[in-house]
């Protein structure tokens, strides 16, 4: 029975199923595997387009970083080619490959050959110089006599003194004296909007130092860069930790003849750990009246002088008490000038004036083919008085703001009580008159006796 009864019923499900599918095909309606077809090619095209699209859109994003970290700089054949001429003086023929970070980094490298100063353009810092020679400058040219564990090679040096006195010169010198490739690690060109780049960037610099020592670390105005814990930025802190961790012998190895070299004129704001691994610091102080002098005679050197003038170096040097080497540069710029003034102030006037004519050019012209006239004592009277040492104009401001302003203070001061004592006095004269209108006040004197005061009583005024 079960048989003859699933018979009908499998062939009444085969009759349905034809007439279902008649009667889809009669009403437009898709097959079901057409249908999953198109819904999977569908999908799939969809994936694609969206993975094109995010592989876009990476790409365009990660040109923009670039750009951003490119800052309008070399290109990378330039680059790879300045420093293949620098390792070519050394005798190195191959160049390393360089990654895209370390080709931002190589930008700054700056040619020790085309450091302008040298130790001996340092005037005065006799002791500091020995010193920063026999401890950084042998290292990096004489590395096989420091392999013993007790003559390592020092990794770090901060130079600290007040701004002008030369710390940055000094470092570029040192630079030109060891030979060294000079890397400035400046923190504009590390910072990066995007999370991870500032990283990279610092762990560039010393992989790049690496490849091409030996070399040395610049970073100016350390305590900007590398300050204490204050009000840092977990974002700072992450960029500080990179550094020390490269910095304490990950990326350098002992014989790695990479320097750190820091120069700040805030050594109390440093972080300690910064400070730890900088075991020598050297202070660069104003020059005393030797290096004062030295200075002179190297900034005048090459200038044509009166001899009187030249004579009067020494004594120059003696009325510049408290100037650094900045100052003094400046100095000797103003001397200079004074003799250029003298022939361009006719010029320079009219031209402020609007009076510039073709003929006052033409004249102006023609005294360019006679030669200046060699710098006097009264020149170099008149650049002392014009530049003077650091922050005395602003003292000298604030002093002559705080006497101006005491002087205009005691001065209203003594206009506020004249004013008072005439209105009083014009006061007093008006009681008078109404007094002798009126037939004089009421009398409050007594004759010592407490008898007449008791019993006067009634003539005293009511004054409840």
């Amino acid at each position: 029975s079960r048989e003859a009864s699933a018979a009908p019923l499998a062939s009444g499900a085969t009759t349905r199923s034809s007439k279902r599918s008649s009667s889809s095909r009669d009403s437009g309606e898709m097959n079901p595997l057409v249908e999953l077809g198109l819904s999977l090619a569908l999908s799939v095209g969809l994936a694609v387009v969206t993975g094109l699209a995010a592989r876009y859109l990476m790409a365009a994003i990660e040109k923009s970083m670039r750009m951003d970290m490119d800052g309008g700089g070399q290109d990378a054949s330039s680059i790879e080619k300045r420093l293949r001429e620098i390792l070519r003086k050394r005798g190195q023929k191959e160049m390393p490959p360089l990654d895209y970070y370390e080709t931002q980094m190589a930008q700054v490298v700056t040619d020790p050959d085309d450091i302008d100063s040298s130790f001996a353009d340092i005037g005065g810092l006799d002791k500091t110089k020995r010193e920063i020679y026999e401890l950084a400058i042998l290292p990096l040219i004489e590395p096989d006599l420091f392999q013993g564990k007790l003559v390592q090679p020092c990794k770090g040096i901060l130079l600290y003194g007040k701004p002008g006195t030369g710390k940055t010169m000094l470092a570029k010198a040192l630079a030109k004296e060891a030979a060294a490739v000079f890397i400035p690690l400046q923190l504009s060109r590390i910072l990066n909007k995007y999370v991870g780049e500032s990283n990279k960037m610092i762990a560039a610099t010393f992989t790049l130092a690496r490849k091409l020592a030996p070399s040395i670390i610049f970073i100016d105005e350390l305590d900007t860069f590398l300050k204490a814990n204050t009000t840092e930025t977990a974002y700072l802190d992450l960029i500080k930790s990179e550094f020390l961790t490269w910095w304490d012998g990950i990326g350098t190895s002992s014989n790695a003849q990479v320097l750190v070299l820091g120069a700040t004129n805030k050594p109390q704001a440093i972080d300690s750990a910064i400070l730890r691994r900088m075991p020598r610091a050297f202070a660069v102080p104003l020059p005393d009246l030797a290096g004062r002098k030295a200075i002179l005679k190297l900034l005048f050197k090459d200038e044509n002088l009166t001899s009187e003038a030249r004579d009067f170096i020494p004594k120059l040097a003696e009325k510049t008490m408290g100037y650094s080497g900045s100052d003094l540069k400046e100095m000797a710029k103003a001397c200079a000038m004074v003799a250029v003034q003298e022939r361009t102030a006719d010029f320079a006037e009219r031209r402020v004036m609007g009076q510039v004519s073709n003929s006052s050019k033409e004249q102006l012209h023609q005294q360019r083919k006679t030669p200046l006239r060699p710098i006097s004592v009264s020149d170099m009277i008149t650049g002392m008085k014009k530049v003077l040492k650091t922050g005395e104009a602003a003292r000298s401001y604030g002093r002559f703001s705080v006497e101006e302003e005491q002087r205009i203070q005691q001065e209203e001061e003594v206009t506020v009580d004249d004013a008072s004592l005439r209105q009083l006095t014009t006061m007093l004269r008006a009681i008078s008159n109404l007094s002798v209108n009126q037939g004089g006040p009421p009398s409050f004197e007594s004759d010592n006796s407490g008898e007449n005061n008791n019993n006067n009583t009634d003539d005293i005024p009511n004054i409840e």
